[in-house]
């Protein structure tokens, strides 16, 4: 829907006093183009399109991340995989990806997001086993009318070569056209609508030395980046890795525009390297308990700055609300079991409902150095908003009695009615609105018609028929073998990794 005015009238507007969630019942959101001008009572403006929020929850809309957002048509294949098995089948078909692929599952993915009401993305986008590659998702990024960070890099995992006898790794750090076309596109930035897309630097630590670290930090900065992030475990996997608080500061490059994801066994003197800085972590707490990539997450942990993210929509939901639950259920039974080891009993959770709204809204806002733009319903701020319905059997009665409980511990993708990104509605009564492909974004290696418009349906019948062609492809390569060249490279074997 084209831009103009927006009213939300008569709903349960959840508010930010701090870190505090207020509900205010009976209240209007007045919306002109792509900012929140007024919240109020009985407000009203000429020529506004009026939606009636009755039985309704509007809130600010949900930020996720840590995300890679172009793995849709490897989704099914991970229900009992590991993070080692996922490498192989996830990670390392980048090359079995098409630039085309790479936009139906990059469009995809950022549909899915939006349908679940999340309105901004921190998109690790390390798909590149080519240079069409990145255009290629950024081009469906913007197309799908998501707020993002587009934060591109690779990873560390790249095949040259990979049919069923032989594998050859690209062991170089980055391909040889990457920071040409990463420079390009810096000076380029911001895309779409409002300037919504920006650009971000991912890079990988597990093998990088810290000469290049710098090298890259320094590069990146220069171009105007303002969010580098990396993964962080302090784990058994990967050395590399597990030092990158130790390794960014000795060379003087924390700062409040890293980013780091996962956290999961920091150490206390990690933390406090962290938390000084400013540094925010984004567990992500769904695909480190299903796929054992990295140990109890640490959305709730005292001593770090954190906020909640996906990670891989391919392995399960993408939705932030399913993460909130997730971060929840993890904390409470590392608490609980904790006690029972002592013969006690939890004196009360620190795992909160309103701590854990906070982690999707405004602290994530903050990870992300944009809290005077999104995390909460404010005068001035963009309108990026989600409107929730309140009377579905299962919100019926939660929400009457704390309509932050009903959003956080019932909701689920059947209550988000409308979704609003920078003024403009882009999912309504329940169904995504039509998107029109970006002319902005240049990929010559994408055969889709530039202004054209695409229903859902449309776009899921050209994902399918991607999936089944990468499927081909995948059936033409061995994974076994890639499994042992993946333990070679960690350089441990498969006996003294697993148990």
């Amino acid at each position: 829907m084209a831009l103009g005015s927006l009213l939300l009238q008569n709903g349960t507007v959840l508010q930010h006093r701090v870190e505090q969630v207020q509900a205010s019942r009976n209240t209007d959101v007045l919306i002109v183009n792509d900012r929140i001008a007024q919240i109020g009572s009985n407000l009203s403006a000429a020529n506004a399109t009026v939606l009636d929020c009755s039985d309704k929850i509007i809130s600010p809309g949900l930020i996720d991340c840590h995300h890679h957002m172009w793995q849709t048509q490897l989704k099914g294949r991970h229900g009992d995989h590991t993070f080692l098995d996922y490498v192989t089948s996830a990670n390392l078909q980048a090359i079995n990806f098409t630039a085309e692929d790479l936009f139906w599952g990059q469009l995809s993915g950022c549909l899915e997001a939006l349908d679940a009401g999340t309105t901004c993305v921190i998109d690790n986008a390390h798909m590149s086993a080519g240079p069409g590659h990145g255009s290629a998702a950024l081009k469906a990024t913007v197309t799908s009318r998501i707020r993002s960070v587009f934060c591109y890099g690779v990873t560390p995992f790249r095949v040259s070569e990979w049919t069923l006898s032989t594998l050859e790794m690209d062991r170089t750090p980055f391909p040889s056209w990457f920071f040409d076309q990463f420079e390009s596109l810096a000076r380029q930035a911001p895309f779409g609508k409002d300037g919504r897309v920006r650009l971000g630097f991912f890079f990988d630590s597990y093998f990088l030395p810290r000469e290049s670290i710098v090298d890259i930090f320094h590069r990146v900065r220069s171009w105007g980046v303002n969010l580098i992030t990396s993964h962080f475990r302090h784990w058994s996997v990967s050395s590399g890795q597990s030092k990158i608080p130790e390794i960014l500061e000795s060379a003087s490059l924390l700062g409040p525009d890293v980013l780091l994801s996962h956290g999961n066994g920091a150490t206390p003197s990690q933390a406090e390297i962290l938390t000084s800085a400013g540094m925010y972590i984004a567990s992500t707490p769904d695909a480190e308990v299903f796929m054992a990539s990295g140990k109890d997450p640490v959305a709730f942990h005292p001593d770090l700055l954190t906020c909640l993210g996906a990670d891989c929509h391919s392995c399960g939901p993408g939705s932030m609300l399913h993460q909130m639950q997730i971060a929840i259920a993890s904390d409470r039974a590392a608490q609980t079991s904790d006690a029972f080891e002592k013969n006690q009993y939890p004196k009360e959770f620190r795992a909160k409902v309103e701590r854990a709204f906070n982690l999707v809204t405004i602290n994530a806002a903050r990870a992300v150095q944009m809290e005077d733009e999104i995390g909460s319903l404010a005068i001035g701020k963009l309108a990026d908003v989600v409107v929730f319905d309140a009377d579905t059997p299962v919100m019926a009665c939660a929400a009457e009695f704390d309509p932050l409980v009903a959003v956080v511990r019932h909701a689920g993708l059947r209550e988000i009615n409308t979704v609003i990104v920078g003024g403009e509605i882009v999912k309504q009564e329940g169904k995504l609105s039509p998107v029109v492909v970006d002319e902005e974004v240049k990929s010559d290696d994408v055969d889709v018609l530039s202004g054209a418009t695409l229903t859902w349906k449309q776009v899921a019948s050209k994902l399918i028929a991607s999936q089944e062609s990468i499927q081909q492809r995948i059936q033409g390569v061995n994974i076994g073998l890639a499994r042992k060249v993946l333990f070679s490279v960690f350089g441990k074997t498969e006996e003294e990794l697993l148990v």
